[in-house]
């Protein structure tokens, strides 16, 4: 598995079990759509989605705002 920033990994550890499976799963999940939206940094913005607290729709809303702002 791949290594937290440790921001990540500090605030994981402030959680119980079973959300702790639920962020880290979010957290790959961002990762890869960062990637394929190609994001700059996508483990640094991923990170930043999480431990914000935002909802998954606020991170699509993000996403698709981001998207727009890049091809106009």
């Amino acid at each position: 598995m791949e290594e937290f920033p440790r921001k990540l990994t500090a605030y994981l550890d402030t959680l119980d079990e079973k959300k702790r499976d639920e962020k880290t799963r979010l957290f790959q999940s961002l990762v890869e759509k960062a990637q394929s939206n190609k994001f700059q940094s996508p483990r640094f913005w991923a990170m930043r989605q999480i431990l914000s607290g935002r909802s998954l729709e606020q991170i699509k809303r993000n996403i698709k705002k981001k998207n727009y702002s890049e091809s106009g």
